[in-house]
């Protein structure tokens, strides 16, 4: 589609929604004079303004620029404008559901420009799918604690993990099972979210939670994507949903994260007080909800003693008994963690002068002159940096900052380099 053609589509779209074009250009960063020209086919969008128009307009990027569209940029649309597909609703939804929405449209953008590295299944993790997808349905909470326990243990072996408390649950899901992750704040009442249709899988998951409950919630949608869940959508906001599914999901993440034996090990036998459950926290680095529930479960201890257990004052156990040079699970605070084989994409665009910082402000959640200016030497030897707007930012508040490091394989090379300088920013989650 032409200049013209899509700006004679913006303009129908925001008339068609009671906008005028000072509120749109309030949505995208310009002025009413640049909206006008944009809508005269004087003036295009640049890429995060082309998202950002998008989701202003209820629709897709695709659209806008007259392509066909993709079944999973229509959901994420369709999630934006209105409610999700398992009847949540309201503004703690909007949150995750809209991130989730750009994040799916710059991905489809940075293919577009022919600058999008692939998700990548490893060998082994395709073997752990294909296994988990053909477990049967089960109602049974004690078939769901068997499966999960084996899909537990086939994962670990598989990936060569051992019985040893796992890294980054982040770092796991997108290098071996090609799924983009990203934690961010997204407001009370929502703690994560996992989309998949076809080879697009998203996680996110919210930073506003404690960090042990952050770890659980990423286990937890990993694997509702493992496990193959029918959902295209599956959004943690407290409210239900398929209990079988959930119950399934909570025991692969219970011992994913909590190997029975290993759990044993440490225990060696004493009784579950409060040093031995502060331990336990900061070992596996898990909330004492989780601890505690897995406890019952693996009948270290018995049902009766949960619930006293549980009801313990979580961050006073860690302070009063725990180690003060271990991490803390019951910690708050945390930042923004984009999702890497986007971000590494839009990092190798912009050595190669296809894009400009305005794309790096929209997967950080920031303004485009917080990234602009350390983007400037950032391009490779031959390629120059894209024009744009400084006043085009727009996102969530969150102090982060662009990879930095040595110049990053150019397309066609090894995908995993360019990952692991974007990763080297980000601390491990």
């Amino acid at each position: 589609m032409d200049a013209v053609g899509m700006g004679t589509l913006i303009r129908q779209l925001r008339e068609a929604s009671g906008m005028t074009q000072t509120q749109l250009g309030e949505r995208l960063g310009l002025r009413k004079d640049q909206v006008s020209k944009v809508e005269h086919g004087v003036r295009r969008l640049d890429i995060a303004e082309m998202a950002a128009a998008a989701e202003a307009l209820g629709t897709t990027s695709r659209r806008l620029m007259g392509r066909p569209e993709s079944g999973t940029l229509t959901l994420a649309a369709r999630l934006t404008a209105g409610a999700s597909p398992d009847g949540s609703a309201g503004g703690q939804v909007d949150a995750v559901t809209g991130r989730a929405r750009q994040l799916l449209e710059l991905d489809h953008l940075l293919d577009e420009l022919g600058a999008r590295i692939p998700p990548r299944v490893s060998d082994p993790a395709s073997q752990v799918l294909a296994w988990a997808r053909a477990l049967p349905d089960s109602a049974s909470t004690a078939r769901a604690n068997r499966d999960g326990q084996e899909l537990a243990g086939r994962t670990r072996a598989a990936l060569g993990l051992g019985s040893a408390p796992l890294g980054s649950l982040a770092d796991l899901a997108e290098r071996h099972f090609g799924v983009d992750v990203e934690c961010g704040p997204f407001g009370p009442g929502v703690s994560g979210m996992c989309v998949h249709a076809g080879p697009i899988a998203l996680i996110l998951a919210n930073t506003e939670l404690t960090a042990g409950h952050l770890r659980f919630t990423l286990a937890h949608e990993l694997a509702h994507h493992l496990l193959g869940d029918p959902r295209e959508v599956v959004i943690e906001d407290g409210l239900g949903g398929d209990a079988v599914l959930e119950r399934r999901a909570n025991a692969v993440a219970a011992h994913q994260l909590m190997p029975p034996d290993e759990l044993r090990r440490v225990v060696a036998g004493r009784a579950i007080g409060d040093e031995v459950l502060a331990e336990l926290m900061q070992y596996f680095q898990v909330s004492l909800a989780s601890l505690v529930n897995h406890l019952a479960g693996v009948k270290v201890i018995d049902f009766g003693q949960r619930q006293p257990l549980a009801d313990r004052p979580a961050r006073r156990l860690v302070n009063q008994h725990g180690d003060p040079g271990k991490d803390d699970p019951t910690r708050e605070g945390h930042g923004v963690r984009p999702p890497l084989r986007l971000l590494a994409s839009a990092r190798a665009a912009h050595r190669q002068g296809r894009i400009g910082a305005t794309i790096f402000a929209a997967l950080l959640g920031i303004a485009v002159h917080e990234v602009a200016s350390d983007l400037a030497s950032d391009v490779t030897a031959g390629g120059t940096a894209v024009e744009h707007d400084q006043d085009t930012g727009h996102g969530r508040d969150a102090a982060a900052a662009p990879a930095t490091g040595p110049d990053p394989a150019p397309r066609g090379g090894d995908p995993d380099d360019l990952v692991d300088e974007a990763a080297a920013v980000f601390a491990d989650l």
